[in-house]
């Protein structure tokens, strides 16, 4: 059965039940568009979103409420800390000298939840590559669906024998697809350099910066991709700036 995922810029169709309930998770990286945030908010019915520390001020300038400020409160403003204790919204807060960072705690507590099968995880791009390392790797290997996205980038994980069609509004700047382990079985259509049952390893990781055949049909934009085995980061770029 084939569900549909909607956020701004992006319709993803996958081959496999997606669970009913949504969750967004704001981290402390490159702050999302306020703008965009908001939207991404109301087009998933206004589902619970939970801050990582320093993505509590990004929520607060969308004018969004958190149902969750998970963190060790090292990076976000201290003010907006306050203004959330005296809401009363729920806290777990954890000693800065842990093991893990905080986005790895949201997503394993987001992968224990009930209500929160379906993670879109946004304010994880930019700022130290380490910390985008650790996002990647790690939201890719948790049993989390979801993606992660803001208005500049998209990337969302296909593993073992799933696929999906990408339908998307605006035309994008770049699509890759990225072996997070070594892939076999990989197909990719509806762009200018195709792949058919590919084997993807990642010693070698060359299948970036492609782009969609152009299309005399309709003007939403489409592309197709699967994998047999092994886990896939599809990655979407819609601008730079």
């Amino acid at each position: 059965m084939r569900q549909t995922v909607i956020l701004p810029e992006i319709n993803i169709r996958y081959n496999f039940t997606l669970p009913q309930n949504d969750l967004i998770l704001i981290a402390g990286g490159r702050t999302p568009d306020p703008e965009w945030l908001v939207e991404t908010a109301r087009i998933t019915d206004d589902r619970s979103i939970w801050c990582i520390d320093r993505g509590l001020d990004a929520c607060f300038a969308a004018g969004l409420e958190p149902a969750l400020l998970i963190g060790d409160g090292d990076s976000a403003n201290s003010q907006n800390w306050k203004i959330a204790e005296s809401r009363g919204i729920p806290i777990k807060k954890f000693n800065p000298e842990k093991d893990f960072t905080d986005t790895q705690l949201a997503l394993q507590q987001a992968s224990s939840a009930d209500e929160s099968n379906y993670a879109i995880l946004t304010g994880c791009f930019g700022g130290r590559m380490d910390h985008l390392f650790s996002n990647i790797f790690s939201f890719a290997h948790s049993p989390l669906t979801g993606c992660m996205t803001d208005h500049l980038e998209s990337v969302f994980f296909l593993k073992d024998g799933q696929a999906a069609q990408i339908a998307m509004g605006c035309r994008p700047k770049a699509i890759s697809v990225l072996p997070i382990t070594d892939c076999s079985g990989v197909t990719l259509t509806g762009v200018y350099w195709p792949l058919h049952n590919a084997d993807l390893t990642q010693r070698n990781v060359y299948t970036i910066s492609n782009e969609l055949i152009d299309s005399n049909g309709p003007v939403t934009h489409t592309f197709d991709v699967k994998v047999k085995k092994g886990i896939l980061a599809v990655y979407i770029c819609w601008s730079e700036n």
